[in-house]
């Protein structure tokens, strides 16, 4: 926590940047994204006006901005700022030039993004467990963290990374803890990876998520017993959505709660699955060339 630096009066805070990490959809669609983060500085003892500061003129400073952002002084872009009262940064009105800016166009995705996945052929044999003996799998002991488990393989799922751009590279996996049972995800939106991931204990709902996430272009598909269950295109790269917010809030949604009916319990059943890739997270990690240890770069095999 970094309250205490301005509840101790800390000279000072010029180099502090008050900033957000990921946001989900529905709460970019109630509006709490960095005026939040503002407002809760506010209420542990920050002054309002530097709270406001450390969100807008000191980042600006940071990235070389400050002679059209951050404030409100001649030149600047922002000719003025609305707010609702002393304490809540929720702008109620900005003006600039005299008059309030425009919509943005839609910007116009190519067709090489919006066209970007298309999972490589994955052998049967990879959509199902391995013969007994002794594996290596990631167990989730966190929504978002994973360690190294010996296992034999019961109470396991395959979980298949494969690339994206139709190289023939596909890895399985085993995945402990996750608590899906009676059908199968495949999703494109993982972290730092260009893979397509899927698993499930069903191999032919496997092949239909992955055969449905190409047709998507893109995004996160659950299927059981050969049926959609939910689905969220994501055709910007495989990650990202062109779709009206409150339509994504509605398919994810969809998707976590089909996540959680197959008997997925984390808070956010996507979040669990699309870290399962990313470095970020320095534990055993899964890519189409197979696992990977992100604290020393070593990459272990299946086998234990």
């Amino acid at each position: 926590r970094i309250a205490p630096l301005w509840q101790q009066d800390a000279p000072d805070l010029g180099r502090l940047l008050l900033v957000t990490d990921g946001v989900e959809p529905d709460v970019l669609l109630r509006g709490d994204t960095l005026n939040r983060v503002v407002e809760q500085a506010a209420a542990s003892g920050l002054p309002f006006v530097r709270a406001v500061r450390l969100a807008t003129r000191n980042a600006a400073e940071r990235l070389g901005l400050q002679r059209w952002l951050g404030g409100l002084t001649p030149g600047s872009l922002a000719d003025l700022v609305v707010l609702p009262g002393a304490d809540r940064f929720r702008p109620e009105l900005v003006l600039v030039g005299g008059a309030r800016p425009a919509e943005p166009e839609p910007y116009r995705w190519s067709d090489r993004i919006t066209n970007a996945v298309h999972p490589c052929a994955v052998p049967d044999a990879l959509l199902d467990l391995p013969p007994p003996g002794r594996w290596r799998a990631m167990e989730l002991v966190a929504p978002t963290l994973t360690r190294e488990l010996e296992t034999d393989g019961r109470g396991t799922l395959p979980v298949v990374a494969t690339d994206r751009y139709g190289e023939a590279r596909a890895f399985r996996g085993l995945l402990a803890g996750l608590g899906l049972a009676g059908g199968a995800v495949a999703w494109s939106s993982a972290w730092e990876s260009a893979a397509v991931l899927a698993t499930g204990d069903r191999p032919e709902d496997v092949r239909a998520a992955l055969h449905r996430l190409a047709e998507l272009r893109g995004g996160v598909v659950v299927v059981a017993g050969g049926r959609v269950r939910a689905e969220w295109r994501a055709e910007v790269a495989g990650v990202y959505t062109t779709a009206p917010l409150a339509e994504v809030v509605a398919e994810v949604d969809s998707v976590d709660g089909a996540l959680r009916d197959l008997g997925c319990q984390t808070p956010n059943p996507i979040l669990t699955l699309e870290t399962l890739t990313t470095a970020a997270i320095p534990f055993l990690r899964i890519s189409p060339e197979g696992y990977f240890r992100a604290r020393d770069g070593s990459r272990p095999g299946l086998d234990w």
